[in-house]
């Protein structure tokens, strides 16, 4: 794989089109590179399928009015276009967190637990963003971390992040289903331990979108 891809390199270079090659994260570099070659045009337009690709743009671009982004569409449904400008920007702060917490291309998901549902709950309950700031905080501490990460987790289960942590809540959501004739244990909220590792992760996700290198051992 590695050979076909510095053949393909160099036979693209070869006809003068300048090639980028991802170390780690091929979403980042695109939208890195994106950026960094706007000034030089009039409108600059991202071409693809992940929505990854929307995401970053809209977090991480969301100044520049002159960035596109093309989904390519499959069979008979057309290509949509989408202007980091003309979405909705009011998590434009916190949503490099939402997407890293909720599940992407790198961090795991919870199960049943979808991006609508984290959306949602932030929309009702406007004061956990303040949880999304210690995720954008590049001097954070694991412990503050696992906390807002634990406290957001909490919620979205429908419990009181006050009063209550993941093993309580999913001991008494256990309770509750077992009374049932059927239930699916994948929906029970992540143990304590599982929620802390996933907060610890996506808060790396997050440093690194956001330019700041962290030890991965520390944090992925």
């Amino acid at each position: 794989m590695k050979s076909f891809i510095e053949l393909l390199k160099k036979a693209l270079q070869k006809a003068n089109i300048c090639v980028q090659e991802a170390v780690e994260d091929a979403d980042l570099t695109i939208v890195n590179t994106a950026i960094s070659v706007a000034p030089q045009y009039d409108y600059v337009r991202v071409v693809g399928e992940d929505i990854d690709l929307l995401v970053l743009l809209t977090a991480l671009a969301s100044t520049h009015s002159n960035f596109f982004f093309q989904k390519c569409g499959r069979g008979k449904t057309p290509d949509s276009y989408y202007s980091t400008t003309s979405i909705n920007h009011k998590f434009s702060n916190e949503l490099l967190f939402i997407h890293a917490i909720s599940g992407c291309d790198i961090t795991s998901a919870l199960f049943g637990q979808g991006k609508n549902k984290f959306i949602n709950l932030f929309l009702k309950h406007e004061e956990l963003l303040n949880r999304a700031e210690t995720f954008l905080n590049p001097q954070a501490t694991t412990e503050q971390v696992a906390e807002a990460g634990e406290n957001v987790l909490v919620a979205l289960y429908g419990g009181d992040p006050a009063t209550q942590n993941l093993d309580e809540l999913r001991y008494h959501s256990f309770v509750k289903a077992a009374a049932k004739t059927k239930f699916n244990l994948a929906r029970l909220p992540p143990t304590t331990d599982a929620a802390q590792l996933h907060a610890m992760r996506s808060y790396h996700q997050v440093q690194t979108w956001s330019g700041n290198e962290k030890d991965p051992l520390k944090w992925g």
